[in-house]
């Protein structure tokens, strides 16, 4: 295996013997790279590239597969499976249908009220069951809602076929959504072309159409926003989350301030302003909210398509019968499940969990203890008759949710690429902790995957002290990639930067994490308030083209390293990426519920990327300004805490005069 050798001259002219990356961590890095280019390009599905640690760090001689399988059922992952049993029961007996239906009819059947509404329903129920589920779980009442909006004869030009249906089209003036079916099923080299067929309709005609064509993309594009949007809003809500959660666990254990009450209290507001601001800007777009003359009045035809809305809103609603038993309990349940989670250890009380052996009671206790009830407590109000009369018959009824229900309906793939983040972060970690042969007194061999990533230059005044080197590693292509994205930015890396570092009272050289840390010269003149907007820009412009998930598995313990480093607050850079991971709105691609909603054939990719680029836009800033605002004193961002200057209980102070090096590869 080609290793890499790096030559470091000290300031007296004293040259020692080149610093080899050792085996182990070079085998490391290679299931690294491997991991991280399956992800990003899907070469292997994402839930199977995560299973490559346990074949391959056993292999490798990185780690014992004991210790490798266990990464993937911690206890973050049953919290997550515990959401997501939640959510199979909430599916099974239709209780998100009838709050969507509920939310609705209040909202009223205006296209900007009824956009509103599609919002607060979809990120509500994505703050407790998966952003793709929710997504597709409105979506079917949103189409019912918009043939409503669209009279027969339109529903008929769908099919593009005849010139019976050319000629319904053209009384309709609904000639733009089939074009743009049309457009979406051309096929030729790959790139279609739209081509709109010019039509003599009178103005309002064709006012009439462009507003019912907006009005269908307004529909279709709120819904995966909303889901994106309200995922942050709960730890459980979208798998970034809980990453967080798990590799804060795995970096810093004695990190307790994130958990499901205190992330609500900052989340929770910052989801609100953002669905504010997004629900402002589609209805701008799309739904109606616009200071052009023609939108105020509304005329017949519009009238009539609203109360036709009205109309299927409450037939479906009413289609769903009086509120069954089954219902009541699991959104009993559902309650009791949000509250325990929230007030276990909210932090600004006393928790429940303060009544058992501390350290005892994690979020995934209670997770757990509530969906086990599903598995038992009947879906029929029970019948106490045996209680007073022992002969009576023993009826039979089914629990609220049954395991076949649960197997079939949770995405397990999802409890695996948790697992492979937690693996990787755990081999790393494993690799960088193996001893070393001391080849010379003043010189060791080179550095760790954690090391080779995250060097900084030592004497920058706003470290104020001295550099800090964590034990725990990052991922080596995540480290590349967010250097790549920082130089397309427009910064200037230096080439040719190191220095001396000592480890452990051992006076050794390490090049390779001084030229490293040299490539992030511009971080150490950056404030913390640009650094927190830059890398949420960089973060959430990656995941437009990469799974939010495999993204943050990449970036966050670079982050947490690029802290420490800095002597910032840790959750004050990891937790922007966290949330930034799911402003992913531009692209089909960039998220499930993007695709399903795409998949509908009544949007472009330039409808995508004209809403969502400034929805991006808008994500970044609020989230800049809630990270220096509430977010400050929620996890008290303005000092270092304690767990994490833990780490750098081994490190001493760097000497003042650095050298060039040079590097070359064996």
């Amino acid at each position: 295996m080609p290793q890499l050798q790096v030559r470091a001259v000290g300031t007296a002219g004293a040259r020692g013997p080149p610093g080899l990356l050792s085996p182990q961590e070079g085998r490391c890095l290679l299931v690294i790279l491997l991991m991280a280019v399956y992800w990003c390009t899907e070469a292997l599905p994402l839930s199977v590239t995560a299973l490559l640690p346990i074949v391959l760090f056993p292999f490798l001689g990185i780690l014992p597969s004991s210790t490798v399988c266990a990464q993937y059922f911690l206890d973050t992952n049953f919290l997550f499976l515990s959401g997501l049993i939640m959510a199979s029961a909430i599916e099974e007996w239709n209780l998100h249908r009838r709050i969507a239906l509920q939310v609705l009819t209040l909202v009223g059947v205006e296209p900007a009220r009824l956009i509103l509404g599609m919002m607060v329903t979809t990120s509500f129920l994505s703050m407790w069951l998966s952003n793709t589920a929710s997504t597709a779980m409105m979506l079917p009442i949103a189409n019912a809602i918009l043939k409503s909006l669209f009279d027969q004869e339109a529903q008929k030009d769908l099919s593009w076929e005849g010139d019976e249906n050319t000629a319904a089209l053209r009384r309709n003036g609904l000639h733009t959504v089939p074009t743009e079916m049309r457009f979406l099923a051309s096929t030729e080299e790959g790139h279609p072309e739209e081509v709109e067929a010019p039509l003599d309709l009178p103005a309002d005609s064709k006012k009439e159409e462009e507003y019912r064509r907006n009005i269908w993309k307004g529909f279709l594009i709120s819904i995966p926003y909303s889901a994106s949007i309200g995922g942050t809003a709960t730890l459980t809500g979208t798998a970034p989350n809980l990453i967080l959660l798990g590799q804060l666990k795995s970096f810093f254990p004695q990190c307790d301030v994130v958990n499901f009450g205190s992330w609500f209290i900052f989340a929770l507001p910052l989801m609100l302003l953002f669905l504010l601001v997004g629900w402002l800007w589609i209805s701008f777009l799309y739904g109606g909210l616009s200071l052009r003359g023609w939108r105020k009045k509304k005329s017949e035809l519009r009238a009539d398509a609203e109360d036709k809305a009205r109309a299927v809103i409450r037939e479906e609603f009413q289609n769903l019968g009086p509120i069954k038993f089954a219902e009541q309990a699991v959104f009993v349940l559902f309650c009791a499940f949000a509250i325990l989670l929230f007030f276990r250890d909210p932090k600004f009380i006393p928790g429940w969990a303060s009544l058992f052996t501390p350290g005892f009671v994690s979020d995934a206790v209670t997770g757990v203890a509530i969906v086990i009830i599903l598995f038992f407590f009947p879906s029929q109000r029970p019948s106490l008759k045996w209680w007073f009369d022992l002969k009576a018959p023993n009826t039979d009824t089914e629990p609220l949710l049954t395991w076949k229900k649960a197997q079939d309906t949770v995405p397990w793939n999802i409890i695996l690429l948790l697992g492979g983040g937690f693996a990787m972060a755990k081999g790393c970690e494993a690799a960088e902790g193996q001893p070393r042969s001391d080849r010379n007194a003043r010189h060791i061999p080179g550095p760790g995957p954690a090391q080779c990533l995250t060097g900084l230059q030592p004497d920058h005044p706003r470290l104020g002290g001295p550099w800090m080197e964590p034990s725990h590693a990052a991922s080596d292509l995540g480290y590349c990639w967010f250097r790549a994205s920082l130089g397309a930015l427009g910064c200037a890396f230096p080439r040719k930067q190191s220095f001396r570092f000592q480890r452990n009272g051992n006076g050794k050289e390490s090049g390779l994490s001084a030229w490293i840390g040299g490539q992030l010269h511009p971080l150490e003149s950056v404030p913390p308030v640009l650094a927190v907007l830059l890398i949420t820009v960089v973060v959430a412009f990656f995941t437009e083209f990469a799974s939010n998930t495999a993204t943050i598995i990449i970036f966050l313990p670079v982050l947490a390293e690029l802290a420490i480093r800095l002597r910032v607050h840790p959750l004050y850079l990891m937790i922007p990426a966290t949330v930034g991971c799911s402003y992913a709105f531009m692209l089909p691609v960039s998220t499930p519920p993007n695709s399903i909603a795409f998949a509908s054939g009544h949007l472009l990719v330039k409808d995508m990327a004209r809403t969502g680029l400034l929805m991006n836009v808008m994500g970044v800033l609020l989230l800049s300004v809630a990270m220096n605002t509430w977010a400050q004193s929620i996890f008290q961002l303005g000092t270092f805490p304690d767990w994490a200057n833990a780490h750098s209980a081994n490190i001493s102070e760097l000497p003042l005069n650095l050298t060039n090096s040079t590097f070359r590869t064996l």
